[in-house]
């Protein structure tokens, strides 16, 4: 058995406007959340049209060598560096720093890219930002090198100042 309920119109406007409301914040988010993901995109887009595959082989060797070398040096000259282990071939640079984990970094040629795995901050991918010259991580804005150098000055106790 329904019984009808009289509800006055009072109470009535204050729940459509509360709907309302709640329809207006899942608009916001929503369109929060699709400008992030196309200022994502348009910043991707804006690296991969950017840079030629010439430029990319020249600056990613440059920076692989770059990097190659500052983990030499550590191994040299670190108190630990005796366990440590630098190798590059082929596009890709291992990097066994010891008890701090193992950084392996390459080329990603299709991609115009170069892959971090990081022991500490796990996997990223770098593109190069010809206005910065830098190599970014679109997802944060940090470049390799900063990234690098603050998680290797963290891990290893000792500064590390890597320019790319």
């Amino acid at each position: 058995a329904f019984r009808l309920v009289r509800i006055p119109r009072a109470l009535l406007a204050a729940s459509q406007l509360q709907l309302h409301h709640v329809h207006n914040i899942n608009k916001i988010h929503r369109q929060v959340s699709r400008n992030a993901s196309e200022q994502f995109f348009r910043q991707k887009l804006r690296f991969m049209s950017t840079i030629t595959d010439v430029n990319f082989h020249e600056r990613a060797d440059e920076a692989l060598e770059t990097m190659n070398d500052t983990f030499e040096d550590l191994a040299d000259n670190h108190p630990d560096g005796a366990t440590f282990d630098v190798n590059l071939a082929d596009g890709v640079l291992t990097f066994n720093a010891g008890d701090m984990g193992i950084y392996v970094i390459n080329k990603q040629t299709p991609n115009k890219q170069i892959w971090l795995s990081s022991p500490m901050s796990g996997p990223k991918r770098y593109d190069f930002d010809l206005e910065k010259q830098k190599w970014i991580y679109a997802h944060d804005n940090v470049a390799l090198d900063d990234r690098l150098s603050q998680e290797l000055t963290e891990g290893l106790k000792t500064a590390v100042h890597l320019q790319l």
